[in-house]
């Protein structure tokens, strides 16, 4: 095919704990679906027919089992495994997988990325403008998870973690400066020469990349002999970014990029423009040379075949569920697309809002009410149970009385009766007792600890 997908499910998922303690990060229930579901799912919809999936190697049998054995997928899975005790970024896991790319532009999406955008927007811009990197970038408006926060301790960590912005600045769909905010000093700053090749372009701060991308296939080769780039958003997407605007010659390039010296040396074997141009369309190369739209031109007037372009996500739904509020935020979303299972049991007296989803096989007792949340698969809540707000996952015990709000219950939880929690994080397998009154706490077993 055209292309060949990715999916990248290797990460530990390590500022979601508690809930990543005893499930990979993979598996989270998003929906009372598995987190990787729903990108196995885009690539399904798109026609796709194989994909392969990078999972840590303590993760892989379960990863296996559910996409293979829970699911069925009718997708073709090629699990490639890597070791636990590594410190792997996303662009060296590309290098695992590297010996089962067969040649086409590589389509990488992390397992984290839920969005209803269909993939021919990106690959439409990728093929028209002949892009080395291609980026999905959604909206990181975080508006809605910050008030639906409650709680001093809470609202603290949700601004730590909502508040990692990308930089992003655009010539329509041309990417022409890139950063994530824990990258930058207390400036931006904007080389000269780029603004007398682009002197209006716009740096967004509420747009973000949705780790989605298109890529050459040579990129990954480019990776293979350059071992020193370990992350695709944090250190492989910002050199293809300045590359764009180095100016080139037939076997010579600037290697200052700060723009301070033009002084000519000759190309390392393993630099950028010595996998780019061995691969670049000879046509297309011709075409670009005798057209007048400045493609293919770099902002020094030299020929330059590194290109990086953006899809932006203006309608539609697009969320990384990478951070707990936005794990919140990705479930709320999808329960609006969803409804109660037809084998759960909801007495007459009790309320769920038809902005919430009840799992199969879960009962509801008398007099409960359930808004604004997500409730698992074979979940018990007892009589006079209010859930307001909250990520409820599977088989989870809620007894007489409780009130959760803003709640996240993972797997196999049991909280016993008139217990109250508000702003909590309940680790798997974990007995809340009864007539606990906590807030902002995650309760994992052997103690507590405050955020």
């Amino acid at each position: 095919m055209e292309f060949q997908p990715v999916i990248m499910a290797a990460g530990r998922g390590s500022r979601m704990y508690p809930l990543t303690e005893a499930t990979p990060k993979a598996l989270l229930s998003v929906g009372n679906h598995p987190m990787i579901y729903y990108p196995v799912k885009m690539l399904e919809k798109a026609g796709f027919e194989e994909v392969i999936v990078v999972v840590l190697k303590s993760a892989l049998s379960q990863i296996r089992y559910v996409l293979q054995e829970v699911y069925r997928t009718p997708i073709s899975v090629d699990f490639v495994s890597i070791p636990d005790d590594q410190d792997t970024g996303t662009a060296d896991a590309l290098r695992y997988v590297a010996p089962k790319l067969r040649g086409a532009d590589v389509l990488v999406v992390s397992c984290d990325t839920i969005t209803d955008v269909a993939l021919h927007r990106l690959a439409d811009v990728h093929r028209l403008r002949d892009a080395t990197l291609t980026m999905l970038l959604g909206s990181n408006d975080s508006s809605q998870a910050e008030k639906d926060a409650v709680g001093t301790k809470t609202k603290k960590r949700l601004a730590i973690e909502t508040g990692e912005r990308d930089f992003v600045g655009l010539d329509n769909d041309r990417v022409l400066f890139f950063s994530a905010q824990a990258d930058l000093d207390e400036e931006v700053v904007i080389r000269k020469s780029m603004l007398e090749r682009f002197p209006s372009f716009t740096i967004y701060t509420r747009l973000v990349d949705a780790h989605l991308y298109l890529m050459k296939k040579w990129v990954v080769d480019f990776l293979g002999e350059n071992k020193s780039l370990s992350s695709i958003k944090g250190e492989l997407l910002p050199y293809l970014v300045r590359k764009q605007f180095v100016r080139t010659q037939k076997g010579m390039v600037n290697l200052d990029v700060s723009g301070m010296s033009n002084s000519l040396e000759k190309r390392p074997e393993n630099d950028v423009f010595n996998f780019a141009n061995s691969s670049h369309n000879s046509i297309l190369q011709l075409a670009e040379q005798m057209s007048t739209s400045g493609i293919g031109q770099d902002i020094a007037g030299g020929r330059n075949n590194v290109k990086c372009y953006a899809a932006v996500v203006k309608d539609g739904f697009c969320i990384r569920a990478n951070t707990v509020p936005f794990y919140m935020e990705a479930n709320r979303q999808i329960a609006k697309q969803t409804s109660v299972h037809s084998t759960a049991t909801i007495k007459p007296k009790s309320q769920v809002g038809s902005d919430s989803l009840v799992g199969e096989g879960t009962s509801i007792g008398e007099k409960c009410s359930v808004k604004w949340s997500i409730i698992g698969k074979h979940c018990v809540l007892s009589d006079k149970v209010k859930v307001s707000n909250c990520v409820i996952m599977d088989y989870v015990t809620i007894k007489e009385g409780c009130n959760l709000q803003q709640c996240i219950v993972c797997e196999n939880a049991h909280v016993d009766e008139g217990c109250s929690l508000k702003d909590c994080q309940v680790a798997k397998g974990f007995t809340v007792k009864g007539k606990t009154d906590a807030k902002g706490e995650v309760l994992i077993a052997g103690g507590e600890m405050q955020f």
